[in-house]
């Protein structure tokens, strides 16, 4: 099987990281093992007191009771500054009127307020609806009708304060809703 250009490339990439690893452990003095245990170097200045060997006490034999056993069942030390304690400590120095952050505020068992009413709908101005919606421009195209309505571009369908575009004609448009049916005309004399 003939050598790809990758292959080439990855073999020659591979050749070099392993010449620059040999190259590092032994021209800095290291192993091609890995690193051995560090060792002190000696400093420049005597030591006034030599390092001397202290005793290492040996460690408690391991008990036959589970870990979680030996942790749970632990006898509280008299020097323990557990939260607790603390707080046991810091009770009597409360005043009378500090609430127990435990327990509930009375404020929670209180039943909710009745939500208040919607406000009764206001009842539907035609007038106004057309003084607000005025007609500026009709557009037929072969399939579509299109009407410009205070600058806005709509075509039927289109729904505004509950009331829905049914019809365009040449020179009006149909809005129907809240029960009513408005027409409205094309003005030409309007500003």
């Amino acid at each position: 099987m003939p050598l790809s250009r990758e292959r080439k490339t990855l073999i020659v990439v591979a050749g070099l990281a392993a010449a620059v690893f040999c190259a590092d452990r032994l021209l800095m003095g290291g192993s091609l093992s890995g690193p051995q245990s560090a060792q002190a170097a000696g400093s420049l200045a005597p030591d006034p007191e030599p390092l001397v060997s202290q005793p290492v006490a040996p460690l408690p034999a391991a008990s036959s009771r589970p870990l979680a056993a030996r942790l749970t069942s632990a006898e509280p030390r008299p020097d323990d500054h557990s939260l607790a304690r603390r707080l046991d400590r810091l009770t009597p120095q409360l005043p009378d009127e500090t609430p127990d952050a435990f327990r509930p505020s009375a404020h929670w068992d209180r039943a909710a307020a009745a939500p208040a009413p919607p406000p009764a709908p206001e009842a539907f101005d035609a007038r106004r609806f057309a003084r607000n919606h005025p007609l500026d421009a009709i557009t037929l195209a072969q399939d579509d009708a299109y009407a410009m309505v205070n600058g806005q571009t709509l075509r039927v369908g289109y729904t505004r304060r509950g009331m829905k575009l049914t019809e365009i004609g040449d020179r009006w448009v149909v809005w129907t809703g809240h029960g009513l049916r408005v027409k409205i005309h094309l003005d030409p004399l309007r500003k």
